[in-house]
């Protein structure tokens, strides 16, 4: 049985933000880069990637974040990952990205 894996926009001035819903794995991978394609095809200087609902990430959902985080520099655009589960706040302190990771306001 698939993790169920959704993401809900929303679109505020000069910004968007993406708050992903459930497992961010191999699988969801792709929905999420799509839809990351498409907002940062667009002129929005920053896009905040909510990370708080999500269940479960693993290397592959890593690989879409790094991608998109890349795409949006070379874009001049801010990509911002923001609010972690503790379990997303292990991971990404494991393969170093720690840094990536927005402290709350």
């Amino acid at each position: 049985m698939m993790a169920e894996f959704w993401i809900d926009r929303t679109d505020d001035p000069g910004e968007v933000v993406l708050t992903l819903h459930g497992a961010l794995d191999l699988a969801s991978g792709p929905e999420l880069e799509r839809c990351l394609n498409e907002v940062l095809a667009q002129q929005h200087a920053r896009v905040l990637v909510d990370l708080n609902e999500l269940t479960f990430v693993d290397s592959a959902g890593i690989s879409v974040l790094i991608r998109a985080k890349k795409q949006a520099e070379e874009r001049a655009r801010r990509l911002l990952l923001r609010r972690p589960t503790a379990q997303v706040q292990r991971l990404f302190s494991v393969v170093g990205l720690a840094t990536w990771l927005e402290p709350e306001d």
